[in-house]
């Protein structure tokens, strides 16, 4: 699956590739090559290291460079939320974090609790050097972007 995400206002919209952390090798979402990778299920920066790690593999057999493939890991429950300041820690990879309000609300957090969260994300992206990003998701729930 893709989407298209724009980390920064003045940037133009890219494709990433849109993996879950249950998924075993990423290497046939990743072509075409995309601009990175948005990682669902993410709930500790050594998700992010993990795919990083997969990424290399496959950057090396494609001749890409190393490190070209950013990872955008999606924080979408409350456990995520709670392990948010690891990401500060996950390496040259991470290209920004994302939220997804809309998983946490099925979650049954209240909006109260989205709101602590969405502060909690912001901090730890502002922690890490990188943009926090809200994912939008269709009435279906797949993901769109932001």
């Amino acid at each position: 699956m893709r989407c298209t995400l724009r980390l920064r206002p003045d940037e133009d919209p890219r494709p990433y590739a849109v993996l879950d952390r249950a998924e075993g090798d990423p290497a046939a979402a990743l072509v075409p090559v995309p601009a990175g990778v948005v990682l669902l299920g993410a709930e500790h920066g050594r998700d992010v290291v993990r795919l990083g790690a997969l990424l290399a593999v496959h950057e090396a057999q494609a001749g890409l460079p190393d490190g070209g493939l950013r990872i955008v890991p999606v924080l979408g429950t409350a456990r995520a939320v709670l392990w948010a300041a690891s990401f500060a820690e996950a390496g040259p990879r991470l290209a920004a974090l994302g939220l997804d309000p809309r998983a946490l609300a099925e979650q049954g957090l209240a909006e109260a609790e989205r709101a602590l969260a969405r502060t909690m994300a912001a901090l730890s992206a502002a922690a890490a050097g990188v943009p926090l990003v809200e994912v939008v998701r269709d009435a279906a729930g797949t993901l769109r972007g932001v």
